[in-house]
């Protein structure tokens, strides 16, 4: 049930506007309209302990901290939700085959909208403002300083990403008045309920990063070391053929093995040999047969082992390579090698990287205290 609506009594398909619930929603409209960010509206209605729609859908709230926390996702959902102004909309998901049960968001077109099916709350005037200041606010957006490390970092107390804000700082010069920093999206949201106030700086984290991963790829991935990962991966090669050529070998002791399979069979039916001899015989052949075949399994799966880390060890050679010639590492390449970055509430950085330090794969950690 969407906040702000109740069924009728008399016909419970029917939906009925619900008197205090529908105040919220009024609210949260004239909010935004009169400029207050979803995440300013969030916060005021968590501070003010009013219940979130999690509440009248009847959902089990297991944190008692969580019972009147508002989410910015729930309050742009409300500010984005035609129902509001009477129209019904439907089918805005479906399923990708009738075996799975992942859905995807169909596009706008798809959906299945009714008009004036249930009472307004509001007014499609104030909707439709609303609706611009959201498509303005993207375009804004989507012009915006592209933030390098956006994405990777993350609170180091309470496992949250940490969100770019910005803040001018009218005591500086006009060209060093923006701040931008990364600051706890949970502390963000619901204030020191959930997490404390810390934040970092972001043209400061950068600089750390980026100094931090050249000082690291300069010491491990000099010359000799990048020239060593080449002999290896050729030595690699000449393992890989050699074990290809083991396997051939157990597939033709498999094949003899069948052969003779065969012909004991062929004695057994002609009384060539006893029923104890045949017995005896049979289960010696397949139990080699058995071993053979365990062995290429074996084989196999080392081929696979030695090709998936082959490949690792030559793709971050060309990574490291490429970032220590780029003078400005760009988003990608630092996306490619960094895992996350952790900070907590006293400054302490954790980079965690794609790899370890003896070029195979998997997760290295680098932790750096400031």
């Amino acid at each position: 049930m969407h906040i702000g609506y109740k069924r009728s009594k008399e016909n419970n398909c029917k939906f009925e506007i619900d008197e205090y619930s529908s105040k919220i929603v009024k609210r949260i409209f004239k909010m935004r309209l009169d400029g207050i960010s979803p995440t300013m509206i969030a916060r005021t209605l968590s501070d003010e302990k009013i219940s979130p729609p999690s509440i009248y859908s009847g959902r089990n709230i297991k944190k008692t901290f969580t019972k009147y926390l508002w989410g910015i996702s729930t309050i742009n959902q409300i500010l984005s939700n035609p129902i509001y102004i009477g129209n019904l909309v439907q089918r805005k998901y479906d399923k990708v085959n009738y075996k799975s049960k992942k859905k995807v968001k169909l596009s706008e077109e798809d959906w299945i909208i009714t008009q004036n099916c249930v009472p307004p709350i509001i007014s499609k005037e104030s909707f439709k403002t609303v609706q611009n200041m959201k498509k303005n606010n993207i375009k804004r957006n989507s012009k915006g300083y592209n933030y390098l490390l956006k994405g990777l970092v993350v609170c180091g107390d309470c496992g949250r990403s940490m969100s770019v804000r910005r803040r001018v700082n009218k005591r500086k010069t006009k060209d060093d008045q923006v701040e931008i920093y990364y600051c706890c999206s949970n502390y963000i949201r619901y204030r020191n309920s959930v997490c404390s106030l810390h934040y970092f700086r972001e043209e400061k984290l950068n600089e750390i990063v980026i100094n931090y991963l050249k000082n690291i790829f300069s010491e491990y991935a000099n010359k000799k070391d990048l020239e060593s990962i080449a002999n290896h991966k050729e030595n690699n090669i000449n393992e890989i053929n050699r074990l290809n050529n083991e396997i051939v070998k157990y597939d033709k002791k498999i094949e003899s093995i069948t052969i003779a399979l065969k012909d004991l069979y062929i004695d057994k039916s002609n009384n060539i040999i006893s029923q104890d001899e045949f017995i005896e015989i049979k289960n010696g052949l397949e139990m080699d047969k058995k071993k053979y075949a365990d062995k290429i399994m074996e084989l196999s799966k080392f081929i696979k082992n030695i090709k998936k880390n082959s490949d690792n060890s030559y793709e971050l050679q060309k990574k490291i390579k490429e970032f220590l010639e780029l003078e400005n590492p760009n988003k990608q390449i630092l996306m490619d090698l960094i895992h996350r970055i952790e900070i907590t509430k006293d400054k302490q950085v954790k980079i965690f990287v794609n790899f370890n330090l003896n070029w195979g794969a998997g997760i290295w950690r680098w932790i750096v205290l400031i």
